[in-house]
């Protein structure tokens, strides 16, 4: 038990969290296995810990290479009340090597929303980038460790989040009256292949009408806890899964136009959702050798 953890991604059943009051250690952990205990991985050690402002983090496998992967970006204060750092440095560290210690990759360009990346595709990491204006999308190659920037929908003026929908990296969009539009990327790594799939209409939940209030925003180190809206899952039929104001579990149904609440006991008045597949594979794959998925 963390006093008080964040995920930084779920990739083949496992999960690996990250400690919200030190950063480190991270650790990986099977939900569904029968061990019990996760791992703690190994911290990152810098030269300027005092002046870290926050950090932003990845984790995912390459089906080639046969690897998981974590990434750090490390932002520095440049002043004193600097609250979103700069001057990033890059780390990564290989799970299952007998060298099972953080490599530095050097400094990199990019302004990374955090905490996390939020969309895998194509062996790669996807993060929404705030100083690269409408190219607003950075990705992360498991494979080769390198950065690269991917072009973001052309008319889509400001994307809130970032979503694999079916296998396409997506954006969805936040407009002022508060329906959402959903972008989809149809031939990776293409510009031109971005369209506006669906639009969700704007939806107030009951369960949400019932407790009264919005949960209040809080202001973390490696990023803003509580967004308004966050699409999830779309399933075959065309059903939308999001999450709304981290109070609530919707389905809204393309065909029909409808909402569906989804009602769960025993959860929190707030909380997170994401997407996992669970597994039954045990740690010792992950954390000692190769995982042959």
């Amino acid at each position: 038990m963390l006093p008080d953890f964040d995920l930084v991604g779920s990739c083949n059943g496992i999960l690996c969290l990250y400690s919200t009051v030190s950063d480190d250690p991270l650790y990986i952990y099977n939900p569904f296995s029968s061990s019990a205990h996760g791992k703690e991985l190994p911290k990152l050690t810098v030269h300027d810990t005092d002046t870290i402002c926050r950090v932003v983090f990845g984790f995912g496998f390459h089906s080639r290479t046969k690897q998981y992967k974590v990434v750090k970006v490390v932002y520095y204060k440049q002043s004193e009340y600097d609250f979103s750092g700069g001057n990033p440095e890059a780390f990564v560290l290989t799970l299952g090597t007998d060298d099972d210690e953080w490599r530095r990759l050097g400094r990199i360009a990019y302004v990374l929303a955090g905490p996390a990346s939020e969309a895998t595709v194509e062996c790669r990491l996807h993060w929404k980038s705030w100083n690269l204006g409408d190219e607003g999308v950075v990705s992360f190659d498991l494979e080769t460790e390198e950065f690269q920037v991917v072009p973001g929908p052309k008319d889509c003026s400001s994307f809130d989040h970032l979503v694999n929908l079916r296998g396409n990296l997506s954006a969805v969009e936040l407009s002022s009256d508060g329906s959402v539009g959903v972008w989809v990327m149809r031939r990776y790594c293409v510009k031109e292949s971005w369209s506006k799939e669906f639009a969700i209409p704007s939806h107030v939940p009951r369960s949400y009408n019932m407790e009264g209030g919005a949960p209040p925003t809080r202001r973390k180190k490696n990023g803003i806890k509580g967004r308004s809206f966050k699409v999830l899952w779309e399933f075959k039929d065309g059903k939308v899964l999001f999450l709304y104001r981290s109070k609530c579990v919707v389905v809204y149904d393309q065909v029909s136009g409808g909402f569906e609440d989804v009602c769960i006991r025993g959860l929190p008045q707030e909380f997170q959702a994401f997407v996992h597949m669970g597994t039954l594979i045990s740690m010792d794959p992950v954390s000692n050798t190769q995982h042959r998925a």
